[in-house]
């Protein structure tokens, strides 16, 4: 089985739609505020796809970009003018940065209602807790979310997160604790990684690593969820070496066509959210 998202996409979008008619009456104007420091290219092409996303919905797209050598309490106090505008939805920091001082120092100021990547410390807080009325990372979010789309049930479910990071692997596997999962965390340090995707049901994979794994890691009862965007050979590809693998597993989402396909849609919902 595929678990393709456009259906799900569609869906969103449509409810999206649906809010921002009822904003559009009340002269309400949709913003997102992104900040960059450096000239990392994966972030570049994310700001790109942000301003077309926004503008598609009628918004308007604010772009603070700094050199990584600019003066960091300058940066920090022309990043504070734009969180005093309580117009602005939305704020993403476009990581990675260099100077993980001034990351430390940009993620403890956004205010948490409109931190959409989950990165202040209240934000993190109330995910720890198993609080997620607040934003939490968008892929964590948009991987639980198509699973629930297509109507599976994780509680006692044993599920698998290869990835440790703080905007994947860490609050998405909060998130299926929370779904009474029993979840396993493994990573680059993990051994056998085989054994432990074969004795899981779930597979959530985000190594970044394309088509790294092939048919002889998974069984016939695995339903594995490719949330890595990988580019190999001029293609988009995720960790699963999908034409190896789709026919070996019970269900597969397709990279592309699968989580990265409704992050979009879903960071335009949790926009939203902040102005009802």
């Amino acid at each position: 089985m595929l678990l393709k998202a456009i259906d799900l996409e569609n869906k969103i979008n449509k409810e999206n739609f649906e809010i921002l008619q009822e904003l559009k009456e009340k002269n309400i104007k949709v913003k997102l505020l992104s900040i960059r420091v450096g000239d990392d290219y994966g972030s570049i092409l994310y700001e790109k796809s942000l301003e077309k996303t926004i503008n598609s919905y009628g918004g308007e797209y604010i772009k603070l970009i700094f050199n990584e050598d600019d003066n960091e309490n300058e940066i920090i106090d022309q990043v504070k003018k734009y969180l005093d505008d309580d117009s602005i939805g939305g704020i993403l920091l476009l990581k990675p940065f260099k100077n993980k001082e001034l990351e430390s120092k940009l993620d403890d100021i956004i205010d948490y209602k409109r931190d959409l990547d989950a990165v202040n410390f209240r934000s993190k807080a109330k995910i720890y807790d198993l609080d997620f009325s607040g934003h939490v990372p968008i892929t964590a979010l948009a991987s639980l979310e198509l699973l629930k789309f297509y109507g599976y049930d994780l509680t006692g479910e044993k599920c698998l997160v290869i990835n440790r990071s703080q905007v994947v692997g860490i609050p998405l596997s909060l998130m299926l604790l929370k779904e009474n999962a029993t979840v396993t965390i493994a990573h680059s340090k993990s051994k056998d990684l085989k054994s432990l995707i074969k004795n899981n049901k779930y597979i959530f994979t985000a190594i970044g690593k394309a088509d790294f794994f092939d048919s002889s890691y998974f069984n016939s009862q695995n339903i594995v969820v490719d949330i890595s965007t990988n580019y190999k050979s001029g293609k988009v590809t995720g960790d699963v070496l999908f034409d190896d693998v789709v026919d070996k597993v019970s269900a597969i989402s397709p990279v592309p066509g699968g989580v990265g396909r409704i992050t979009k849609s879903l960071l335009i919902k949790e926009i939203l959210s902040y102005y009802l």
